[in-house]
């Protein structure tokens, strides 16, 4: 009888120690990779996509706040926010050719594809002279302006795809219309939404203008 307890209680142990150990390689490895693979996954799907930030609560904060799974897959979101800013809507298609292509190579003279768009450029005049009055506030001044001018293109389906110096380029991607196509009534739809498009580029240019006007 008594090698028999001593047999149970000692599989009890051991039971409750493997479940333990399970629990805390779930929670503390697996889940974190499987929410790290699935941001990848949906930036490979749609590199334009936001996917859902990583989420702790206090408590794993400060019990947890040192693991490197969890600042690993911080870092995988905040790479993924890096990569839509740099490279925008019309970098997008690039950023998906090499997520899907699995093979683990940056392959960057892929074919590209003509696309119709309409282009935006914003100059700051006399780029030149405010580096030179402002200047360790000049950056502060371009930051301002940065903002103004991609809040506003956002605020307007515009995609700020490129900041050179003292030039901002912002498009719209139109929706292709296929020449050939025979229905008539999908692309009258679409020349529609190019149309849309347009006003929204216009109305975007007027309240960068007015914003920079009322910004102090």
């Amino acid at each position: 009888m008594l090698q028999f307890i001593t047999t149970i209680f000692t599989c009890i142990i051991l039971s409750a120690g493997a479940i333990m150990f399970s629990n805390d390689t779930q929670e503390l490895i697996i889940n974190p990779i499987t929410k790290m693979v699935s941001i990848i996954k949906t930036l490979a799907d749609n590199p334009l996509s936001k996917p859902d930030p990583p989420t702790f609560d206090e408590e794993e904060n400060e019990q947890k706040g040192q693991m490197k799974t969890r600042e690993l897959q911080k870092t995988i979101f905040r790479i993924g926010n890096l990569l839509q800013m740099s490279f925008g809507q019309l970098g997008s298609i690039i950023i998906r050719e090499q997520f899907s292509s699995g093979e683990g190579n940056l392959e960057i003279m892929i074919p590209g594809l003509r696309i119709n768009a309409i282009f935006m450029i914003c100059k700051i005049n006399q780029y030149s002279d405010y580096t030179e009055v402002l200047k360790t506030n000049f950056t502060d001044f371009l930051n301002k302006i940065t903002h103004i001018v991609h809040q506003c293109a956002n605020r307007w389906d515009g995609w700020a795809n490129k900041t050179d110096g003292n030039k901002f380029i912002i498009t719209w991607k139109l929706p292709e219309i296929e020449s050939s196509s025979k229905d008539a009534e999908r692309n009258e739809s679409l020349q529609e939404q190019r149309t849309e498009m347009a006003d929204e580029a216009l109305i975007s240019a007027i309240k960068i203008i007015s914003e920079i006007r009322r910004a102090n």
